[in-house]
């Protein structure tokens, strides 16, 4: 969904030789992340096996975060689950008789309407049809739609991903200066 980051420290290299999560801004992302939307897709797993986290059915990635919208971070934050945990428990549908998982229903196509034709006032008759008589142009919202611009239908995850990893470059430049 292009909703997932890797953080790292500047200056700090690869995340992989030690445990991110103990620097400052990985600590950071670990304890205040949630409040602003994302979430740590690989916690820490058992305390007999921490590089391994089942709910996760993946190993420990502290770096490794995914935007969820402050809404549903903090309830995924509050529940203590992982978001594959949570999702499971929340947004899958069991049967109440075996408990298993129902299958997901395979949507149907809707139908095309078809436009009703819209009625053009008489023409008055003249000598011959002006150009621009002739071939109608287009409205704005086709011209707009067929530009691509559709800033709050199909492109607002990426508005929203642009958003979400500029506030967190913001809040590690402020963590950054402050320390200085």
């Amino acid at each position: 969904l292009g909703l997932g980051v890797d953080f790292m420290s500047a200056g700090g290299g690869n995340p992989l030789p030690g445990d991110w999560a103990t620097t400052p801004a990985g600590a950071w992302m670990r304890d205040n992340s949630w409040k602003y939307g994302w979430i740590n897709s690989y916690p820490l797993g058992s305390p007999e096996n921490p590089l391994w986290n089942e709910g996760a059915c993946f190993h420990y990635e502290p770096w490794h975060y995914r935007y969820l919208g402050r809404e549903m971070a903090a309830l995924v934050h509050e529940s203590g689950l992982t978001i594959r945990e949570y999702l499971w428990e929340h947004h899958t549908q069991v049967d109440p008789t075996t408990g298993e998982p129902l299958a997901t229903p395979t949507p149907t196509p809707s139908p095309t309407p078809t436009p009703s034709p819209t009625p053009s006032p008489t023409p008055v008759p003249t000598a011959s049809p002006s150009p621009s008589e002739a071939a109608p142009s287009p409205t704005p919202a086709a011209s707009a739609a067929s530009d691509g611009l559709d800033l709050l239908g199909r492109d607002a995850p990426m508005l929203l991903t642009v958003i979400g990893i500029a506030a967190i470059a913001l809040a590690g430049l402020m963590f950054a200066l402050r320390r200085r």
